[in-house]
């Protein structure tokens, strides 16, 4: 297996995170370590090149900003992906918990149907960014 690299993503909009949360979170930097890219490059295969590509805007202008109960560590950014990927929005789950250093890291990254999308607005787990 190739070796992957940790990818400084850059700043979380924390005002648009703690706007659509609810919560009070702390300016820092979003990376993905070389484990989580590791993790995205081969759980998510199909989607990699496109949200390896699209991962900076994704955390820089997210639509959308959400939580999954299941997952209440964690919350998720996510934007419309450009033509080509699998499906037509990208997501980036990302760790309420700050690193060593301050920052945020990535869990998780891939693509997600619109169906999905509409499942969780209606579930109010996905609220606009604003």
């Amino acid at each position: 297996m190739a070796a992957f690299r940790a990818i400084r993503v850059g700043p979380l909009p924390v005002d648009i995170v703690n706007a659509a949360l609810g919560t009070d979170l702390e300016p820092g930097e979003v990376w993905v370590s070389a484990a989580c890219h590791a993790h995205i490059a081969t759980d998510h295969a199909g989607d990699y090149p496109h949200i390896i590509a699209a991962i900076f805007d994704i955390v820089a202008r997210p639509l959308y900003v959400g939580q999954d109960p299941k997952h209440g560590r964690n919350f998720y950014l996510v934007r419309p992906m450009p033509e080509g990927s699998a499906n037509p929005h990208g997501l980036v789950s990302v760790g309420f918990e700050r690193n060593r250093f301050g920052g945020y890291n990535v869990r998780s990254a891939y693509t997600v149907s619109q169906e999905t999308i509409n499942q969780r607005r209606s579930a109010n787990r996905l609220h606009l960014a604003r």
